[in-house]
């Protein structure tokens, strides 16, 4: 190289020297017939192709020149500093790009130490609890309208069941008698009336018996108002407090409806269940739960 050779010049033969060396390199792999460049390859196109825009920066940088009086050692020295440079950010695993975002995070998963793993699941346990907090509280401060999501029924839910014609006789101030004397409150629409006992609700006879060996006499507050409105299939939300026979109200209905279930289709041994019959199945074992507890 002359001792007086231009920057420009020598920057010019340095990037044809490179451009000759990357066409190389790709022509190498068309002769071997690969597919597939090896990762020694690539490391080293990317290189070649790092010092080219490295040189492209420098010849837009007037100080990366020199002083233009001495035998271009100081851009040669700078040359090899980037040389170095690129050789240490390119000495890296040329498969850590291909990796899936599920593979990085097993691998790190697996260089967590017992300690970090329990810690990490604990954090995951706090964040689910959390949501599900905060989704609870949403809902809670949601109308019936809202949660519904836009589902109306217009229609109580149909059962066979009526209120006696005797009750229904009675009128209005009857059954408002009867209310207030129990401190029975009922709000919504042409409610059932109450019933101060069990033979009024039309239950059968073998769970008035079960009653009756139960002790049961007489329905309480909640269970004279409630259970006509249950087996009427009416929607309801009763209050009231612990012991008062709550669970009895909402499951002598069920009950039932279990028992009208096996009258209208009953099962009969050696037969296959189909759905309905996996229903009716269901619905009597619920009733014979709901009995045990009463």
């Amino acid at each position: 190289m002359p001792h007086h050779m231009s920057a420009a010049k020598r920057m010019r033969m340095e990037r044809e020297a490179i451009m000759t060396s990357v066409n190389g390199d790709g022509n190498g792999g068309n002769d071997n017939g690969d597919d597939q460049e090896s990762g020694a390859d690539r490391m080293s196109m990317a290189k070649s192709r790092k010092m080219l825009a490295a040189m492209g920066d420098s010849s837009g940088n007037p100080n990366s020149t020199g002083d233009g009086d001495g035998d271009g050692n100081g851009n040669d020295n700078d040359d090899n500093d980037n040389d170095d440079d690129g050789n240490n950010t390119e000495e890296e695993d040329p498969n850590a790009a291909a990796q899936s975002l599920l593979e990085q995070a097993t691998k790190l998963k697996q260089s967590m130490t017992a300690a970090e793993r329990a810690q990490a699941s604990h954090k995951e346990e706090e964040t689910r609890i959390l949501k599900e907090a905060s989704k609870v509280q949403t809902n809670a401060l949601q109308a019936a309208s809202e949660l519904a999501q836009g589902v109306v029924y217009s229609k109580s839910l149909p059962t066979s069941w009526t209120c006696p014609r005797y009750i229904l006789s009675q009128g209005e101030a009857s059954w408002d008698k009867i209310r207030n004397n129990w401190h029975i409150l009922v709000e919504g629409l042409d409610p059932p009336p109450p019933m101060k006992s069990f033979a009024d609700m039309k239950l059968p006879k073998p769970i008035l018996d079960y009653l009756d060996e139960r002790n049961i006499k007489r329905p309480t507050p909640i269970q004279m108002q409630g259970l006509p409105v249950a087996l009427a299939g009416r929607d309801m939300v009763g209050i009231a407090f612990t012991g008062s026979g709550k669970t009895m109200t909402f499951s002598l209905p069920l009950i039932m409806a279990a028992l009208e279930e096996e009258v209208r289709m009953p099962l009969v041994g050696g037969e296959g269940r189909t759905s309905d019959q996996w229903g009716a199945y269901h619905s009597r074992t619920l009733a014979r739960i709901g009995a045990a507890d009463i």
